[in-house]
């Protein structure tokens, strides 16, 4: 009996003792389990019993070589808590070290965490948290964005070597300004970037130029860039784009006599540019295009009113009575439907792609109406047998990539027939019927394109406008100002964050979007629009959002 009651009052300590673990792991949030010091827990059931196995066998190496916890959680809500008060006691109460590292995974609020602790609260660099955030993304499975964290971390927390680069990038590069160690760039590819750096290079006084790395080799990005730097033979004054496809970040530097001269508000509108082009082509060609923009010292206002008229000649394509008749429909298509319609040529695109070209001349000469100066202007260049379509605003909408296609398959053949009054007229018209289309609700686009254009189909307003303009003679009817207004402010992540992934937040904070594959970039094809409805945009020098397409005559 004495021997029964012990049994009992056994049974009572263990009793009370597990109620006072339910009650501690409900304030928590967490269920209870026997999960006991393991620095990979799972309360979601995302990851199998396998996948946990080999994951905690790789924190606790990480851990070892660290000398610190290397550690995450898969969590179905805090239960209310602040994550940062929650944390803090299940790190308590999973009895890891003081030194702590910790992602945390919140399905219910679809956020996810990093978090230092002790001596190692501060050695993660925003970048890399950037980069666990983005490869975790990435990753097709959980265990293969836990195993990546894991590895991006581990180096950052390890006193390992730097590495040497040796004589291996000046092999593999050839002290050229557009190095690719990653294969992700054609030949041509790099021929045409190769041109373009070094046109840029004379532009701006230093040297322009761009890296695709495979990996760092556990070194820090500075030390390897100025190791590449030097064995590459580049100038003392230089600006570098580095790519890092094993971390999946983007890096913007500049030495010498530039160093400073791009503002941390440009380095993220560069970082956009990159992450929505097309393909790696573009996203390069993109950066060389602000480099020159920002190194050059050109302006980087937007003026509050347009500074040129809405027919630019520079090329000298049409007579003056021709020039007379497009501007004054261009200046009744735009005051009637609220969106400046222009028409610009040039010689010459100098050292920019077109694409760049004619954002820059559309933002720097203060094109567009209304606060988000909805427009659609086209250029071509004579030199480089090229034209663009760059669209603004509400404009964005109403000429959609389909629409635009539709535009230029009609007029793009006049233009190659040197038939070039008769494309910009056609172009006018066009506009004005795109813009009565949307001013209805449903523009054109996929399935809901114009049958044909014919003399009924274009408004009674244009063939006025085109009257008033024969009998104007040369008279010009855009008014040119020189107010200017204060730069638009950035909106974009001050890192590399690809498109459709995560979304940042403040601090060390990011939305864990769905898991997403990567996606390889496609191959530059002749047009710069994409192939589905709607309209696909990108960010210019300026920081301002555009739609387009580019194609040649």
């Amino acid at each position: 009996m004495k021997n029964v009651r012990v049994l009992k009052r056994t049974v009572t300590v263990f009793a009370f003792v597990l109620i006072l673990a339910l009650c501690a792991s409900s304030a928590l949030g967490l269920s209870i389990t026997s999960d006991g010091a393991n620095r990979i827990v799972d309360y979601t059931d995302r990851l199998s019993a396998e996948d946990t196995a080999a994951l905690e066998a790789a924190a606790g190496e990480a851990s070892a070589a660290a000398g610190c916890d290397i550690c995450c959680v898969f969590i179905n809500g805090t239960g209310g808590a602040d994550i940062d008060d929650y944390l803090e006691d299940y790190i308590a109460s999973q009895g890891y070290s003081a030194d702590c590292v910790m992602l945390a995974l919140d399905f219910d609020a679809e956020m996810i965490y990093f978090r230092e602790y002790g001596a190692a609260a501060g050695k993660a660099s925003d970048e890399l948290k950037e980069s666990v955030f983005d490869a975790y993304n990435d990753a097709e499975t959980y265990y293969d964005g836990v195993k990546a964290y894991i590895d991006l971390v581990s180096p950052a927390f390890t006193d390992g070597p730097v590495l040497t680069i040796g004589g291996d990038i000046r092999l593999s590069g050839d002290g050229k300004r557009i190095a690719d160690f990653t294969g992700r760039l054609s030949a041509e590819e790099l021929e045409g970037l190769e041109s373009a750096a070094a046109a840029a290079s004379a532009e701006c006084g230093c040297d322009v130029c761009c890296v695709f790395i495979d990996t760092l080799g556990g070194a820090d990005i500075d030390a390897y860039l100025e190791k590449y730097r030097a064995d590459a033979g580049y100038s003392a004054d230089c600006v570098i784009l580095a790519v890092d496809f094993e971390q999946n970040t983007i890096y913007m530097r500049e030495y010498g006599s530039v160093s400073g001269k791009v503002s941390d508000e440009q380095k993220r509108t560069v970082f956009s540019m990159y992450n929505e082009a097309d393909n790696y082509y573009d996203g390069v060609r993109a950066y060389i295009d602000a480099a020159i923009q920002y190194l050059t010292g050109s302006t980087q206002t937007i003026p509050a009113t347009r500074q040129k008229p809405l027919l630019v000649d520079d090329a000298n394509l049409l007579t003056e009575q021709e020039r007379a008749s497009l501007e004054a429909k261009l200046e009744e298509i735009s005051t009637r439907q609220g969106h400046d319609v222009s028409v610009v040529t040039v010689n010459s695109l100098g050292a920019k792609s077109v694409t760049a070209f004619t954002d820059d001349f559309y933002d720097y000469n203060g094109y567009g109406q209304g606060d988000d100066k909805s427009g659609i202007m086209f250029l071509i260049s004579m030199s480089e047998r090229e034209w663009h379509i760059t669209t603004t605003g509400r404009a964005i909408q109403i000429f959609t990539d389909r629409g635009q296609q539709y535009i230029t398959d009609t007029i793009v053949s006049k233009l190659s027939n040197g038939d070039y009054y008769e494309a910009f007229d056609q172009y006018a018209d066009l506009c004005d019927q795109f813009m009565t289309k949307a001013e209805e609700g449903e523009p054109y686009d996929v399935g809901n394109l114009p049958k044909s254009l014919t003399g009924k189909e274009i408004g009674g307003a244009s063939v006025f406008a085109v009257i008033v303009g024969l009998i104007s003679g040369g008279a010009v009817t855009g008014k040119m100002k020189s107010k200017v207004m204060n730069v638009k402010p950035q909106k974009n992540a001050d890192t590399y964050v690809r498109q459709g992934t995560l979304n940042v937040q403040d601090g060390g904070t990011f939305f864990v979007g769905s898991h997403v594959n990567r996606t390889r970039k496609p191959e530059p094809s002749s047009r710069s629009s994409g192939g589905g409805g709607g309209s696909s945009t990108h960010t210019s020098s300026s920081g301002s959002s555009h739609g387009g397409s580019s194609g040649r005559f």
